[in-house]
């Protein structure tokens, strides 16, 4: 159960609260202390705790069922034709599911008031996804102005298509109903090369090249250049025409080519110019044509290269000589061989010196132990910590915004709102300001717009009769920390 808060005609309302005859405006809006906006709406048959309904034009409730259209919204409680209550449209909903997964999108199902993961053509509820497995057809949800339109396109509504396709496949219509898409037989690759053409009808090619394969071409004489042919009926027109004369265009006999042909390709020759012919030479002689020669020009063979070369570079590896070859040694013993044993010679990794480590020396902090780490804090946090507070209580205004959420130097403070609207004091957890346990905020409300005091996720706030709000201009309160994450609220609240 939670109060609402907003404007005056719907503050402090139970969500829970059904009205048998209409109190508020229908499609009042309202926000929990959550935030979360709920909207004030008109009952119908079988509504119940989480079920899911839409709503129309006049904020009438009717159960989601298959292919319903319009804004979404999830009971909190038993509402029937002729009653009222309040329906939630954001955050977090314990809701009723047919049986679903976790981290999913959501559609309308086949049993009305209830949703599932399955995918159902134009009846996916746009903002709603799960957040838990489904028990006992119930799953924690999350929602915002959650919706359907059952509008995605494609013929009479919705576009189906294969679960998987061809890479690159041209995609068809299946039937003439707009409805199916499916994979065609024709590829087009990343290059725009097309293939999988059966046939084709083709009235006039305009711009393009065309590749013929096989085949024959009749019919034609003497092909012009400009349509794919040598515009002649002679080899020698042909290369004229091709521009392929040749000694003109292409080279003609020459007797260093003949010296090449005549060549036998025997292993490990090379062909090299002796000054009037081309001729051949083996490795060794063109070793001193390069000036390469073994043992002279480059290294010659080492039976230490060989220990090197034999070795295989596995993860974390080093050469080292053992007196008589070169070997390779794991990290472990690398560390033997330097004389940096961890936790003989080096220090060992240590939970207390990562802490240390991690911590950043800003001015004025101090290193103090929380039981399990290491912290750095400053010097208000240490006096709390060695009770040595400051005698004076500070003053903190809060005027600009519309919440504020409490930090360390707030301990020991009073922290005034005058704004003429409502404003809103959270609480942080413990794991994001770890204020020390004893640690005291005093807040006065100094305007005429009231102070709620919230907590965030994590945090714990406890105080008499779920008296959350300052009771009214000048109204004070004190904050009190418990324990880690649980404070106490005392004075003039409502």
């Amino acid at each position: 159960m939670a109060q609402l808060s907003g404007p005056r005609q719907i503050y402090n309302i139970d969500t829970l609260r059904v009205d048998t005859s209409q109190e508020n405006p229908l499609g009042a809006v309202g926000y929990d202390i959550n935030g979360w906006e709920w909207v004030y709406a008109q009952g119908t048959a079988s509504v119940s705790q989480g079920v899911w309904v839409v709503l129309d034009e006049n904020f009438s409730s009717t159960l989601l069922q298959a292919n319903k259209v319009g804004p979404v919204a999830v009971a909190a409680t038993a509402v029937v034709v002729g009653e009222y209550s309040w329906f939630q449209r954001t955050g977090v909903v314990w809701a009723n599911t047919d049986t679903i997964s976790a981290d999913s999108s959501l559609y309308i199902d086949g049993t009305a008031g209830r949703v599932d993961d399955l995918s159902v053509s134009g009846d996916l509820i746009i903002g709603a996804y799960s957040m838990t497995d489904a028990v006992s057809n119930k799953a924690t949800c999350y929602i915002s102005y959650p919706h359907v339109s059952n509008d995605i396109g494609g013929g009479a509504g919705g576009i189906n298509g294969p679960a998987s396709s061809t890479d690159n496949a041209a995609v068809r219509w299946d039937g003439a109903g707009g409805l199916t898409i499916q994979d065609s037989g024709i590829i087009i690759d990343d290059s725009n090369n097309v293939s999988g053409i059966g046939s084709a009808t083709v009235q006039t090619l305009t711009a393009g090249t065309a590749v013929i394969s096989s085949g024959t071409i009749t019919g034609i004489t003497d092909l012009a250049v400009a349509d794919g042919g040598t515009g002649a009926s002679s080899a020698a027109n042909a290369r004229t025409n091709l521009g392929l004369v040749i000694g003109t265009d292409v080279q003609a006999f020459d007797a260093q080519l003949v010296d090449v042909a005549g060549l036998t390709p025997s292993g490990s020759t090379f062909i090299i110019g002796d000054g009037s012919n081309f001729i051949s030479h083996g490795a060794a002689a063109v070793r001193g044509d390069l000036g390469l020669v073994i043992g002279t020009d480059v290294q010659a063979y080492d039976a230490q290269l060989a220990d090197v070369s034999g070795l295989t570079p596995s993860g974390s590896t080093f050469i080292i000589g053992d007196g008589v070859n070169f070997i390779s040694h794991g990290a472990a013993a690398v560390r033997g061989d330097l004389g940096l044993v961890i936790g003989t010679n080096v220090q060992a990794w240590d939970n207390d010196l990562d802490d240390l480590a991690a911590l950043t020396h800003s001015g004025s902090a101090m290193l103090i132990s929380n039981g399990t780490d290491w912290l750095a804090q400053g010097t208000a946090a240490i006096k709390n910590s060695v009770d040595i507070a400051d005698r004076h209580i500070k003053i903190s205004s809060q005027n600009s915004s519309t919440a504020y959420t409490l930090v360390l130097n707030d301990d020991h403070s009073l922290v005034e709102v005058g704004t003429a609207l409502g404003y809103r004091i959270v609480i942080p957890a413990n794991a994001s300001v770890p204020f020390i346990t004893g640690t005291r905020i005093a807040i006065r409300q100094t305007g005429v717009g009231t102070v709620i005091v919230g907590t965030a996720s994590g945090a714990t706030v406890q105080s008499q009769g779920t008296a959350y709000t300052t009771g009214g201009q000048y109204a004070m309160a004190m904050l009190h920390k418990v324990a880690s994450d649980t404070w106490a609220l005392e004075g003039n609240v409502v």
